[in-house]
């Protein structure tokens, strides 16, 4: 599989756009909910231009050590009820790969009875995606993700995206981004 290496300044600048947009749109979040690992640093810097709160829970498809993806989303941290009931919520993460993650983040967050809940992913990668126990042929879509907002920086072909946040080297990333 082919590698597109990111760099900071390619997220910083698709986070602003789509702050703006958000901004603009009919949803105003309450909250920022940061899916970890990938969805920190973008949640931080939507925060710059939303004002609001960010929380953060950790779901996991692939495992760090083995670098395979598991079979089902372990929720390895979730916030507190209060965090989010009556709230609009906007989860943020970097990629909607397979849909797993979000999917699963998403069925949580409706347990806890918001108001709204928007998505934001920085990538979305234009292939299949799991929904539930079974793959959708459809595009991301918000009604394909069970949520009222659904907002992509950059729609992107199924390719390995390498964040600058997992180099060991950021010159040598930022040149491979080049």
């Amino acid at each position: 599989m082919s590698k597109q290496y990111i760099t900071y300044n390619q997220i910083h600048k698709l986070c602003a756009e789509s702050a703006n947009k958000i901004l603009s749109s009919d949803f105003t979040p309450d909250v920022i909910l940061a899916i970890g690992g990938g969805g920190y640093i973008p949640a931080r810097i939507l925060r710059t231009f939303l004002k609001v709160p960010i929380k953060s829970v950790s779901l996991e498809l692939y495992d760090d050590i083995t670098d395979k993806m598991g079979d089902s989303v372990l929720i390895k941290q979730w916030c507190s009820n209060d965090d989010i009931e009556g709230k609009n919520v906007l989860i943020v993460d970097e990629v909607d790969d397979t849909r797993s993650t979000l999917y699963t983040c998403v069925e949580k967050v409706l347990e806890s009875k918001p108001k709204k809940v928007g998505a934001f992913v920085l990538y979305n990668k234009l292939k299949n995606k799991h929904k539930g126990n079974h793959w959708d042929n459809e595009k991301a879509e918000k009604d394909h993700v069970n949520v009222d907002h659904y907002l992509v920086g950059a729609e992107v072909d199924d390719v390995w995206l390498v964040y600058p946040w997992e180099a060991l080297d950021i010159d040598e990333h930022n040149s491979k981004a080049q």
